[in-house]
């Protein structure tokens, strides 16, 4: 049986020490620890977390696919067939009742794997991590990496972007990693497709990673893209794959274009799909919307603000709608239609006091309710659109996020 390293030692360090749950003894940390060998079947197999209509999962005895060790987990991934859903598996990070905890990915490198692929053809599968666990259903989910798995064993190996992960989760208490497989398109188990896993580890740091979230912004700005770290800012939230956007940035010059602010935009390449799946977005995340300083604003004053931002799309509206979401912790939203022009930038505002109206459904006191969770606890800023089926891209580009205070502007 293989031996499962489970930091139980703290390192001598001190306050930089990877000092895990359980830490009594003084000693060198070790540079891997093996969450799961599939040598048993508590906590490897048990604590392996099937999403999405998964499929199913089985112990594999067959040396063939055992890279080390006399067991492996055989994966076989389905997906929802009428849904769509896209597969997903995931690995826990910590146990209170097996007595580990490695949530701190601050003092981990890269997480890796050996990852068989029993298909005569190359497999694409996804890799990243879980920011939260939402429900036994639902899972907040960060990509990391894709790989062409070829026929046969894979070493794989994810290496982290911290400041970049730090966007999108706390980076200091991921509670799991996860799998991702294509959907099937299939409705029998024995139809899917075989992959095995074996040896699934944290492979550590000596020390911790200090996380650079010494954010700049001008007055009033949320985001204008001038700064290097809003270059790896913006996040997706998306149903299907197919549809997933793409969004960069990119000097305005470079594209024909004259930027509303500073000289950098962010340029947002949509894909269609033959089913008009979903309503893909693009996302400024919470860190970035809590750091700009809006939710700190006292409520009297919320009537003096209001949000702005610029949008240029060589599309018709009529062809191409977009909608700007503001989301709260609490669970609340606000939506509203961007107006665009084809061919010229405009300008979308929102005022303060209205930025919780969502359709025509929404009464005064669901608006009030909606704008006070946005403006005190803001979870993300979402800009998405309906999925379409046309072949071409469709292309918009973004600028200038802020909130002003009209009174002031008034005043100059």
């Amino acid at each position: 049986m293989k031996r499962k390293i489970a930091l139980l030692a703290a390192l001598p360090f001190a306050f930089a020490s990877f000092a895990f749950a359980g830490c009594k003894e003084e000693a060198k940390a070790p540079e891997q620890v093996v969450l799961c060998d599939f040598e048993q079947f508590e906590p490897d197999f048990q604590l392996m977390r099937l999403q999405h209509e998964f499929g199913a999962v089985r112990v594999n005895t067959d040396e063939k696919y055992v890279k080390s060790g006399k067991t492996s987990a055989k994966l076989m991934p389905i997906g929802g067939y009428t849904s769509g859903a896209v597969p997903y598996a995931y690995i826990q990070t910590f146990s209170d009742r097996f007595d580990y905890d490695y949530r701190d990915f601050t003092k981990v490198k890269s997480f890796s794997m050996w990852m068989y692929n029993a298909q005569e053809t190359t497999e694409v599968v996804k890799f990243g991590l879980i920011g939260e666990i939402t429900s036994t259903t639902s899972c907040v989910k960060v990509p990391c990496i894709q790989y062409a798995l070829e026929s046969g064993w894979n070493k794989v190996v994810v290496y982290l972007e911290h400041d970049k992960l730090a966007f999108s989760l706390d980076v200091a208490d991921v509670p799991g990693l996860y799998v991702e497989f294509e959907n099937a398109g299939v409705r029998d188990i024995e139809e899917a497709p075989v992959f095995y896993m074996d040896d699934v580890a944290l492979n550590t740091l000596e020390t911790p990673v200090e996380i650079d979230d010494d954010y700049e912004f001008a007055k009033g700005e949320i985001a204008d893209f001038e700064y290097d770290y809003q270059a790896n800012m913006i996040t997706y939230q998306n149903t299907k794959d197919t549809s997933m956007p793409n969004a960069y940035v990119v000097k305005a010059a470079n594209e024909g274009l004259i930027a509303p602010s500073g000289e950098k935009i962010l340029k947002v390449v949509t894909k269609g799909d033959k089913e008009r799946s979903g309503w893909p977005s693009i996302l400024i995340p919470q860190k970035i919307l809590e750091a700009s300083g809006f939710n700190q604003i006292p409520k009297e004053q919320w009537a003096n603000y209001v949000f702005r931002f610029e949008v240029y799309t060589e599309v018709e509206d009529i062809d191409f709608k977009l909608y700007s979401i503001l989301y709260a912790q609490k669970g609340s939203q606000g939506k509203q239609t961007i107006k665009t022009k084809a061919g010229e930038w405009v300008t979308h505002e929102v005022a303060f006091s209205t930025v919780g109206y969502f359709d025509s459904n929404t009464t005064e006191e669901k608006l009030q309710t909606a704008t006070e969770n946005i403006l005190t606890a803001p979870a993300k800023w979402a800009i998405n659109w309906g999925g379409y089926n046309d072949a071409e891209e469709k292309v918009f580009y973004l600028d200038n996020f802020r909130y002003v205070n009209i009174t002031e502007e008034g005043a100059q």
